[in-house]
């Protein structure tokens, strides 16, 4: 919820806020849940991405950490969403071709 609140109000305190409670607890939540963890903790990094500035998308370390939940979460079984997030993750850093 802050993760997404923030991405709306273009807020980075919520994110990083939303972020830092999916990790508090990340080991219960990522054995039982880790689709959703990683799908979440990439939605969180790539609206922190989007939102950061930078001499580039290759200078926004957050966009690497979404690409890489994103694949976890690809890796573990797909979330319907994964793959579009994915790409846009991707995109957000240059990566238009992958």
């Amino acid at each position: 919820m802050l993760i997404d609140a923030g991405s709306d109000l273009s807020d980075l305190k919520l994110i990083r806020e939303g972020i830092k409670l999916l990790k508090l607890d990340s080991g219960l939540i990522e054995e039982n849940y880790p689709i959703n963890f990683h799908y979440n903790l990439g939605t969180g990094y790539l609206a922190l991405g989007k939102k950061e500035r930078g001499k580039g998308p290759g200078t926004r370390p957050s966009l690497s950490e979404a690409v890489k939940h994103f694949d976890a979460s690809l890796s573990a079984k797909q979330h319907p969403d994964t793959q579009t997030n994915l790409a846009s993750a991707l995109i957000a850093q240059g990566r238009w071709i992958e």
